[in-house]
């Protein structure tokens, strides 16, 4: 069973706690996207480091970018699989325009929306069950 999903099995978890989750989760996600469509400057970069998870088989990537002669790293928001990704290759990056240490791949806009939609039928889903 999924961890979190364990405390899902007994009935006397407070719906509010519930509600409260799901909303944080949606909150965080929305951020990423928000902040995906705020960094408008795309530069490329390269994976410079993955950082990997052997038991779930997933990793985090560090990128690192150059924007006006000035070398930055970014970290993934979100962990991707594995074999998809390889130290040294390139990789677009997203970058504010007004400080360019602030970035984000665009890889995390994808599991940014899904988990947006997801989250956010499950809050309403729980919300409307509360209702009725």
């Amino acid at each position: 069973m999924i961890p979190f999903m364990a405390a899902f099995r007994f009935r006397n978890v407070p719906l509010p706690v519930v509600l409260a989750i799901l909303l944080a989760g949606l909150i965080y996600s929305l951020l990423i996207v928000f902040r995906y469509f705020r960094y408008r400057q795309t530069v490329i970069g390269h994976i410079a480091e993955l950082t990997e998870d052997r038991r779930s088989r997933r990793n985090l990537i560090t990128a690192e970018y150059t924007v006006d002669g000035s070398s930055y790293y970014v970290r993934s928001a979100y962990s991707h699989t594995i074999p998809y990704y390889k130290t040294g290759i390139e990789i677009p990056v997203r970058v504010s325009e007004k400080n360019p240490a602030h970035a984000m791949l665009p890889h995390d806009l994808r599991t940014a929306v899904l988990s947006s939609l997801i989250t956010g039928a499950a809050f309403a889903f729980v919300l409307a069950a509360a209702v009725i």
